[in-house]
């Protein structure tokens, strides 16, 4: 239904093997990738999802573009054309959000194209409360959009635990040694009244304390390349090693990464196709590694070619084919290929096979600069061979979307002699790697063009290689094949020959053990500086992707100017807003460091980004990490030329010689680069940061090698910073073994940093280790997190089904869970820094006929398991009047209950509704209430219901034609608020509305409900819940009540908007229900549906719709051909307004009913002489999209010819339009008069006057118009 909107895809053409028919058996347990640790309210996922669509038919659109979950952050990326009118909504099943509107863009004079990335307005923090599923909705106007992909974040059900980087294991927890064939070794120990759960492996181990109540329960914990695997604590507690080990070995049987178990998703991303799926398949060496091998630091082409052989002689015998076609990716070990859901179970069961990844998708991440960073004062400095230093003699390789070598920044030529020097296209597989899509230009750009503008290593030579094709998108395994060709450009095997600096504005998902992380991080043990972007998915904790998250990336985070604060939508700080930040999935520091990366101004692709021209039409200014990064790498090569140090030893000394900007290492790694302090640095380090990941206990301590660079000896003096909390505590807990160490010439030493934590320490944490060279400092950034445990329990005589809610006392802290999502029962434990909460039980989830909210406060210790338990015997018991003026009882559609509590700057809210409550038709509704606890914050409780009353003529397509809708709110509950909630028949506002249809009677109308949360003063946010009824009569009455004591220092808005439409062509678009296409909207009580309003104050008012106005198509006879011509459906600036769907397709909310009927279409008839010539749809396509191009009659007989043209519209209101044009051939005037108009008010009052205007033309005059009229259809 609606527009065919068509995902952007690759050419790539990968090798494809087909394997005999087999069956692959796995139980999947969550159809995600990866899960990172969350346990507090699920974990979070980023992704990214092409869409590469164009629209510019000035219209609505919807898109259902499957996306379904819990979602907390949708941004989205392309670009529009300034003058006309373009919003993008997220909707889902009972709500709606502006996600982008052409407004909220800077538009600068004559820019044919606004240009947007990651932008979210009201997406930028949704609740992600429940499973929904979700559609993007487009309303365009005079202007072009352009929607290249959207980024979002999705909370999936929790796993407890994750991979994690060793910290600390308790003495008589289980650990043996274990075969490659098992990843996880899982052991719990008992710890007084708790359980403290181990789980670990040769990457690291991650450890969480339970209560012992948690015996019998079941967990599940994720790794990080993206399986799943579950326990029972009863299973493991005390449980020998090899009772352990089997256990362990149990969940870890595949090879395979979990996604390529989960159909659904691979077909839904596009992975799965007819071609088969895309997989990278690594090897499975170590059987063929020597001891020389094992040393080695990247993989041995031997091992891997012999690895290889075996490879292919086992999978050829398996599949029973004469050969196979891959493309090798040697620097990882592994091959990539297209492969058959089938041939996936054979390599499963390969020994030469270690494991099987999806190949997925990654996409790019979008004058004064230069000067920021110092580059510009190096220029003028001489290298040890007399050289400026500018880049000379250093090699780059932008692995992006290409070069545009003909460019006159980039040397305007290719090959030997050139800037651009050599290059490859993986995405056409040529050797022409010319840009098509911008990005790359612009980045190799910023790092070294030498034209009118200079990049920051300008005499650097360039190697090109597009990995990403001309939407901007591609596939890990290209990407890989980029950086094993920057290795190895000749491909001999001997990296000798490898590029100086790598520089890639790209990611995806994924995690530092992938083969992308793998990748760089073997790159790096090649010799090469790796610097890699860390991602747009800022301000948000934890969103920097692979390859970013690799552990020997230099990775980049993006800076605004000085001059930007305060004037660039990014720039509340110095750290642009969109910049991601850390820490990684196990826990380490990212960035490493920042620069600038807001409007950089470098060299244009042909007219890619034209709207952001600056200096010339040669050279645009755009934003973007992907702006950071080539900064970075352009630094790298000027100090390669001045010092020619290794890759560890230049990331070591940017970071060292970072300006510190003020903000956590995870915000802003060690600062902003300062290339003038990394010159005359002595000294690097290694590690370059420490992330500790989260601890357990209080003692912790890391080694840290310092090197001498200089030929004579140097004296270092060392200190370390106080440790600084969330909340801007600092604490002097962390200390050094020395503050004073000499080093000879080209040696190292070590120091110790030893932390030891107090009791109130807790949440995340981050100190810097100062090195003094002279009268330098340096620094070196850690961090760790310590967490603590609140588990909230809810009791009632029976068992309880609850959501349970948490905040702190300031709302800095909000957290969920879920019942039925994040968890089953009536306990869940939330991971949460110490201080004091407020918990709160909604529900029930399983007793439909118990409603509670209860509330409680509690002080949380650090490091401590605190349980506060909420008892529904505590709660007071309220009673909801749901009767009707006659006292007859009422069927609640639905009832709602919920909260929310703010201050001056701050609020929570959480809504719990129950859908239909089963059973019989209810006079009161009862609920119980705890008392607000006693701390600062204000909370109102929310109670409402939209009601029928018992009727015996209601069926499945007619609604009953009195409808209530109700609502009170309860501010600040306590002894003395009300128990009683009732109302009288004297206080309900009255709204009736009359129908009347010219044209006959439409099959189906509906009306749409509205419940707009109260608004906290100051804090005003617009998340309707919304109800839609089919078959509404023609005739309804609705009563409505809002109940509000908040008093005026503490206003709230309730409302209740009720729109009526009366458009039955309402199909899958929310537009045609809600917008311009919806046949009529009354909103009772304020024309602004965005905004509250309290509907205690009395009102009656009759609504009647009526006839609309005529918004007219004509026909006209050109050149001997007839046509359709004029403004068709004149609505919103002239612009054409007529969008069909060729079925109908509604679901009824009330009766869960989907109604489905053909529905009728724009159509034209062509009579001559009274006989029937031609009839058809003026539509094309299977949506239905109106196309006055389908009428091309040739008029080539004598005669009397009749067009009759019926157009079925749905602006503003319902009717059937049939123009009847009439001419005889031959005349002086073949043309027939032009109907431009007919105007009647669309609504109207009985017995008043009714205006009709009307606009006709004709090429020889009009003598006379006639008007008529019927009352009957």
């Amino acid at each position: 239904m609606g527009f065919l909107l068509k995902e952007g895809c690759s050419d790539k053409a990968k090798p494809k093997w087909i394997a005999p028919l087999l069956f692959l058996s796995c139980i999947l347990l969550f159809g995600v990738a990866s899960l990172a640790i969350n346990s507090s309210s699920g974990s979070s996922e980023e992704y990214i999802k092409e869409l590469g669509v164009t629209l510019n038919k000035s219209s609505q659109y919807l898109w259902d573009i499957g996306l379904r979950g819990n979602l907390t952050k949708v941004g989205i990326s392309g670009w529009v054309k300034p003058g006309g009118i373009a919003r993008v909504f997220l909707i889902s099943d009972t709500s709606k959000h502006l996600l982008f509107d052409v407004s909220y863009l800077n538009e600068t004079p004559n820019e044919s194209q606004l240009h947007f990335r990651d932008l979210c307005l009201e997406t930028c923090a949704l609740d992600g409360l429940s499973q929904q599923n979700y559609r993007l909705g487009f309303e365009i106007e005079n202007t072009t959009l352009f929607v290249s992909n959207i980024s979002y974040t999705i909370v999936s059900p929790t796993p407890i635990f994750t991979q994690e980087t060793p910290t600390h294991l308790d003495k008589g927890s289980y650990s043996n040694t274990r075969g490659k064939s098992i990843d996880y070794n899982i052991s719990a120990v008992t710890i007084g009244n708790l359980i403290k759960v181990i789980i670990s492996s040769k990457k690291g181990v991650v450890t969480q304390l339970l209560p012992r109540s948690a015996i019998n329960e079941s967990f599940y914990f994720g790794t990080s390349d993206g399986r799943m695997g579950s326990f029972n604590l009863s299973e493991i507690i005390n449980k020998t090693e090899s009772e352990i080990e089997n256990l362990a070995q149990r969940y870890n049987s595949h090879k395979l990464e979990c996604v390529l178990l989960d159909t659904e998703y691979l077909i839904h991303e596009g992975y799965q196709t007819s071609e088969g799926i895309p997989v990278i398949i690594k090897l499975n060496l170590s059987k063929y590694m020597t001891n020389s091998s094992e040393l080695a630091e990247h993989v041995p082409k031997e091992e891997f070619e012999r690895a290889k052989e075996e490879f292919i002689f086992k999978l050829k015998k398996a599949l029973n084919i004469i050969s196979v076609d891959f493309d090798e990716l040697e620097l990882v070990g592994s091959v990539a290929a297209e492969v058959t859901p089938e041939v996936l179970d054979i390599l499963n069961k390969l020994d030469v096979v270690e494991r099987v990844f999806l190949d997925r998708k990654v996409h790019v991440l979008l004058e004064d600069s230069v000067d920021i960073i110092n580059a510009s004062r190096l220029w003028g400095l001489k290298d040890s061979d007399g050289r400026n230093i500018t880049g000379e003699n250093i090699t780059i390789a932008i692995i992006d979307t290409g070069i545009d070598y003909t460019h006159p920044d980039l040397g305007g030529c290719f090959g030997d002699g050139c800037k651009v020097v050599a290059g490859y296209d993986f995405v056409n597989n040529d050797n022409d790697p010319m840009d098509d899509h911008g990005h790359g230009t612009h980045c190799a750009a910023i790092a070294a063009s030498n034209g009118s503008l200079r990049g920051v290593a300008p005499e650097a030579k360039l190697y090109g290689y597009k990995v990403l094709d001309s939407e901007g998108g591609g596939y890990i395994s290209d990407v890989i094949s980029g950086i094993q060709r920057a290795v190895d450009p000749n491909q001999d095997g001997d990296y000798a020959d490898h590029v100086d600096v790598i520089s890639m504005s790209l990611g995806g998902w994924g995690d530092p053990d992938d083969p992308l992380s793998e990748a760089v991080d073997a790159a790096v043990d090649a010799g090469v500086v790796v610097v890699v972007a860390a991602g747009n998915s800022g301000p948000w904790e934890e969103t920097i992707r692979s390859p970013g998250c690799a552990r020997k990336a230099l990775t980049v985070g993006a800076t605004c100017k000085p001059h930007q604060l305060g004037v660039e939508r990014y720039c509340e700080d110095i750290i642009a807003r969109f910049s991601s930040r850390g820490p990684t999935s196990i826990g380490g520091i990212k960035p490493d460091v920042v620069a600038p990366g807001v409007k950089i101004c470098a060299a244009q692709w042909d007219s890619a980004w034209e709207s952001e021209e600056c200096y010339d039409d040669s050279h645009v200014a755009i934003s973007g990490t992907s702006m950071a990064t080539p900064h970075v790498a352009g630094a790298a090569a000027l100090l390669l030329q001045a010092r020619g140090l290794n890759p560890t030893a230049i990331k070591s000394i940017l970071m060292l010689s970072a300006n510190d900007l003020g903000f956590s290492p995870n915000t802003q790694g060690a600062g902003l680069i300062n290339l003038l302090q990394a010159l005359n640095i002595s000294f690097y380090t290694e590690p370059q940061s420490i992330g500790f990941g989260t601890v357990i206990g209080s003692d912790f301590s890391r080694d840290i090698t310092i090197f001498n660079l200089r030929n004579t000896s140097l004296t270092l003096k060392l200190n370390v910073t106080p440790i600084t909390d969330e909340e801007g505590n600092n604490y002097s807990v962390a200390i050094l073994n020395e503050t004073q160490v000499t080093l000879a010439a080209f040696q190292s030493t070590n120091v110790l940093l030893i932390i030891n934590l107090t009791a109130e320490m807790g949440g995340a944490m981050f100190g810097r280790v100062r090195i003094f060279e002279n009268n330098n400092s340096y620094f070196l950034p850690f961090s760790l997190e310590r967490k603590t445990f609140l588990t909230v329990r809810v009791k009632g005589n029976t068992s309880l089904r609850p959501d349970i809610i948490i905040h702190n006392e300031n709302l800095g802290i909000k957290n969920w869970a879920l019942q039925n999502l994040d968890f089953i029962g009536d306990t869940y434990t939330f991971e949460v820094a110490s201080g004091n909460y407020t918990a709160y039980a909604l529900g029930d989830n399983s007793d439909p006929s118990l409603s509670y909210i209860l509330m409680g406060q509690v002080e949380v210790e650090p490091l401590s398991t605190t349980v506060i338990t909420l008892n529904l015997s505590d709660a007071r018991e309220y009673s909801v009047k749901t009767s009707g003026i006659h006292g007859e009882g009422l069927k609640l559609y639905p009832w709602i209950q919920g909260f929310i509590t703010y201050s001056s700057s701050d609020w929570m809210k959480f809504v719990f509704q129950k859908s239909r409550l089963e059973g019989d038709y209810q006079t009161q509704k009862l609920v119980y209430i705890s008392d607000k606890p006693q701390h600062n914050l204000s909370t109102d409780i929310l109670l409402s219901y939209f009601a029928t009353p018992f009727d015996t003529s209601e069926t499945p397509f007619l609604a009953p034609n009195t409808h209530y809708l109700v609502g009170f709110v309860l501010h600040n509950v306590n002894a003395t608020t009300p128990t009683i909630l009732n109302y009288t028949a004297e206080q309900l506002s009255v709204y009736n509305f009359t129908i009347g249809y010219p044209g006959g009677i439409p099959k189906r109308i509906f009306n749409t409900i509205y419940w707009e949360p109260p608004q906290p003063p100051g804090l005003e946010f617009y998340v309707p819940l919304k109800w839609t009824r089919l078959g509404v009569p023609f005739n309804t009455v609705f009563y409505v009540y809002g109940y509000d004591n908040a008093p005026q220092a503490h206003s709230t808005n309730w409302s209740f908007s009720y729109h009526l439409n009366l458009n039955y062509l309402e199909g899958e678009s929310f537009y045609e229900q809600d917008f311009y296409d919806s046949a009529m909207m009354e909103v009772f009580g304020s024309t602004d549906i965005y905004r509250g309003v309290n509907p205690s104050t009395l009102k009656s008012a009759r609504v009647e719709f009526g006839n609309p106005p005529y918004l007219p198509v004509n026909v006209i006879y050109d050149n001997g051909i007839l046509r359709t011509d004029g403004p068709l459906m004149r609505v919103r600036n002239d612009s054409a307004y007529l969008y069909r769907y060729t079925r109908y397709n509604q679901i009824d909310y009330f009766t869960g009913e989907n109604i489905t009927f053909d529905l009728p279409q724009p159509r034209y008839e062509v009579y001559v002489n009274g006989s029937l010539q031609e009839a058809k749809n003026l539509t094309s396509g299977e949506e239905g999209v109106w196309d006055q191009s389908v009428l091309k009659y040739s008029v080539t007989s004598l005669g009397n010819y009749t067009i009759n043209i019926t157009i079925p519209s749905f602006y503003p209101v319902w009717n059937l339009t049939i123009l009847s044009a009439t001419f005889v051939k031959p005349a002086v005037d073949m043309q027939p008069p032009i109907l431009n108009n007919l105007q009647i008010s669309p609504r109207f009052m009985l017995g008043s006057p009714i205006n009709v205007s009307v606009d006709v033309m004709d090429n020889i005059g009009i003598s006379s118009v006639l008007l008529y009229y019927s009352t009957n259809a």
